[in-house]
Order: structure tokens, then C-alpha cells, then sequence
């Protein structure tokens, strides 16, 4: 196998993440997460409804 040998591993550098546990009993509040969100990015909702708004209308002028 010495002839496969190309290098050495860099031992040097041990950057491992460590992983975060979660437990299955740890209350989930995803409602809550959304709510924060859509009050945070409020241009994505609104833009939705405007948008629904113009494509309910449209074919009502066309009439």
C-alpha cells in the first residue's frame, strides 16, 4: 500500500460541528414561527392577496 500513497491527512484542523439534540417532547410551535415570519417578510402575503385580488377582477371587467 506504500506505493498508493499520495499524502498525509491534515490532522491539524478538527472542525467537527457538534449536532444539536432535540428532544420529541420539546413543545413545537410552528404557528407562532409563521406568525413571526409573515409579520416579518409582510411584502410575500401581500403581494399574494393583491395578486388574487387583480385575477378575481380581471375577468369580471372583460364581461
Amino acid at each position: 500500500m506504500e506505493a498508493f500513497c499520495i499524502g498525509e491527512l491534515d490532522t491539524t484542523s478538527l472542525d467537527i460541528p457538534e449536532l444539536e439534540i432535540f428532544s420529541k417532547n420539546q413543545p413545537t410551535d410552528y404557528p407562532k414561527k409563521l406568525v413571526d415570519l409573515t409579520k416579518q417578510y409582510w411584502a410575500i402575503p401581500t403581494a399574494v392577496v393583491g395578486i388574487s385580488v387583480v385575477v378575481a377582477v380581471l375577468p369580471l371587467r372583460k364581461k
